[in-house]
Formats: C-alpha cells, sequence, structure tokens
C-alpha cells in the first residue's frame, strides 16, 4: 500500500506537508468559515462561547514565503503553522490561536494579533514594528534583541518572556503582566508602561 501524503500534524520522515498559496489560502478559509457557520447554526448550546468560535483549519499547515499581505485570518486555530518568511504586513490574526507557531524572518509589520493565543510562538528575525498584540497571551515568548518600536502589549501576558536587549522605544505596555519576564539591557525610551506588573521580573525592571 502507497503511504499517503499527510494533511496535518508536522511532516514525519518521507512525509511532505503540502503547502497553499494565497489563493488557495483565501479558498481554505473562506470554506472553513462557510463549515463553521453552518456548525454554528446547527449547535446554539455551547457553553464555550471563545472555542465555539475558532475555525479550524489543517494542523501545521505549511504557509513558508507566502504573501499573506492584507488577508482577514482572524479566529483561526493555527497551532504549530509555518509561516517562516511570510509576508504579512497589515494582516489580521486577532482571535487566532498560533501557539508553538514559527514566523521566523517573517514581515509583520502592522499585524494585528489582537486577544490571540500565541503561547512559545517563534519570533526570531521576525519584523514587529508597529505589531497590535493587546490581551494577547505571550508566555515563554522570546523578543530577544528584537525592535519593537511602537508595537501595542497593552493587557497582554508576557509572563516568562525574554525581552532582553530589545527595543522597545514607543511600544506601549500598559497593565501588560511581565511577571519572571528578562528585562535585561532593553530600551524602552518613551515607552509606556502605566499600571504594568513587574513583580519577579529581573534585568533592568528598576529603571522602569
Amino acid at each position: 500500500m502507497s503511504q499517503q501524503k499527510q494533511v496535518s500534524g508536522y511532516a514525519t520522515s518521507g512525509v511532505e506537508l503540502p503547502q497553499y498559496n494565497r489563493k488557495e489560502v483565501i479558498s481554505m478559509i473562506n470554506s472553513a468559515r462557510a463549515g463553521s457557520q453552518l456548525a454554528a447554526s446547527s449547535s446554539q448550546n455551547s457553553s464555550d462561547k471563545k472555542a465555539e468560535n475558532l475555525i479550524d483549519v489543517p494542523t501545521g499547515l505549511q504557509l513558508p514565503h507566502s504573501n499573506l499581505s492584507e488577508l482577514d485570518l482572524r479566529h483561526l486555530r493555527l497551532e504549530n503553522a509555518n509561516f517562516i518568511g511570510c509576508f504579512c504586513e497589515g494582516t489580521k490574526f486577532d482571535g487566532c490561536v498560533l501557539n508553538n507557531a514559527s514566523f521566523e524572518y517573517a514581515n509583520l509589520k502592522g499585524a494585528s494579533f489582537k486577544d490571540a493565543d500565541l503561547r512559545k510562538l517563534n519570533l526570531q528575525g521576525t519584523d514587529l514594528r508597529g505589531c497590535n498584540m493587546s490581551g494577547a497571551d505571550l508566555r515563554k515568548v522570546s523578543f530577544k534583541g528584537m525592535d519593537l518600536k511602537g508595537v501595542i502589549f497593552d493587557g497582554a501576558d508576557m509572563r516568562f518572556c525574554s525581552l532582553q536587549g530589545a527595543c522597545l522605544d514607543g511600544a506601549s505596555l500598559r497593565n501588560v503582566n511581565l511577571e519572571f519576564a528578562n528585562l535585561a539591557g532593553c530600551n524602552y525610551k518613551d515607552a509606556d508602561i502605566e499600571g504594568a506588573n513587574l513583580k519577579d521580573s529581573y534585568g533592568d525592571s528598576k529603571q522602569f
């Protein structure tokens, strides 16, 4: 029996995951949204409204180096997705579940991740300037050495994050939870930290 190509999860030895271009992504999302609306109309009694509003797409979706700029990808379940090298300027990821996804070397300028689940997100080499991550779950995400000028983190959960050596000029961190965060050597000129929780953070936290 020949081995079938896997459409979800990580690639295993000898098995390739499908990759999608921009048109295929749009078609996939539209189909998923339509299916989600049908499911919602047939089930009106769910107690978990947040989970109910999430739209499932293939786990471990492979989109490296794709042009996804300005797309509306809100409320998608995208765990373990591969966005390496993607162009996502102005893309909307609000309310998405993106834990363990990779955006290495992607362009995310002006992208929106409001209220998204971004735990353990890989952002190495990513351009995040002007992003909106307000209300996002950013636990254990590394922003080490990154340029975070103008990024909005208001209300985000940033416990155990590394901001070591990051540039936070003009960033907004109002009411952010930075417990146990590494703040060593970060540049926070003109950053707004009103209401931020710095308990047990370390590094340069005393200068905030």
